[in-house]
């Protein structure tokens, strides 16, 4: 829950979750609890999407690329907030810790937005778009699961 109250999801504003298992649908329900939409769930397996889309019916659902770099799989994510910048989605709540993920979620968020990754897995990342990032004006927060939730 740190995840979602440093967030800042907004009611009817996009919002991303990166990952279909357990800690990225808690986050999807908080996400639709929050009023936030669209809401797009991400994932590389096909059954945890199905499981998403009936956990919260009214997700869309994104199946990772394998043959695509980050910026490629961000562009089809954006795709389905619409063409213009103002509709891509404020907030990606990132779940799984996989670098490209995280990599992913960096050209996912609209100018100005914000990435929460909450699934934190390596101790070192070296592929981040550092300067994507700083241009963009995204505002990444890593936070730890437990920090102020008890």
């Amino acid at each position: 829950m740190r995840g979602m109250s440093v967030a800042g999801l907004q009611l009817g504003r996009g919002a991303v979750v990166c990952g279909a298992g357990p800690i990225g649908l808690i986050a999807l329900a908080a996400a639709r609890a929050s009023g936030a939409h669209p809401i797009v769930i991400t994932d590389l397996d096909a059954s945890r999407l199905a499981f998403a889309k009936e956990f919260v019916p009214s997700c869309i659902t994104y199946q990772v690329n394998r043959d695509l770099d980050a910026q490629g799989n961000a562009k089809a994510i954006r795709a389905l907030f619409g063409s213009e910048e103002y509709f891509a989605p404020e907030t990606v709540l990132e779940c799984t810790g996989v670098e490209s993920s995280v990599c992913t979620a960096a050209f996912t968020a609209r100018r100005g937005g914000t990435v929460v990754v909450i699934g934190v897995g390596k101790a070192v990342m070296n592929n981040l778009p550092f300067m994507h990032i700083s241009l963009a004006e995204v505002c990444y927060w890593y936070v730890h699961i437990l920090f102020g939730s008890y």
